[in-house]
């Protein structure tokens, strides 16, 4: 996958594990884990268009969003799901035999509805 996708994997261990939201050692946490990664990798592979399945339901900071919306640079960021509501998304995953994803834990949010700053600072 990682040379079809010209992709490059690195592993970093953290000490001390992961800081709590309310710890100011979260910001630079998140950074470090999330928006620069993605930061370099959107600058290395200069997409035209940024798709994201962000639902407006979500978080207050998603009710404000548009479908299309300016994304660094000159991107595009679509959000096609953005008006789906939770019900419309299980409906979908049955009908296509798809698995749920969303039950994971981004330690870069903590808590659900919470934004980590990708749709947020980028």
């Amino acid at each position: 996958v990682c040379v079809r996708f010209l992709l490059f994997v690195v592993h970093v261990c953290a000490y001390g594990g992961i800081p709590e939201v309310d710890d100011e050692r979260h910001a630079r946490f998140t950074e470090l884990f999330k928006l620069e990664p993605f930061s370099r990798a959107m600058a290395d592979k200069k997409p035209d268009v940024w798709l994201t399945a962000v639902r407006s339901e979500q978080t207050d900071f998603r009710q404000d969003m548009d479908v299309f919306a300016a994304g660094p640079d000159v991107m595009l960021k679509v959000a096609p799901l953005l008006h789906w509501r939770e019900q419309d998304m299980q409906d979908y995953l049955q009908k296509h035999g798809l698995a749920n994803v969303t039950n994971y834990f981004d330690p870069t949010k903590g808590l659900a509805n919470r934004e980590c700053g990708l749709h947020t600072k980028l």
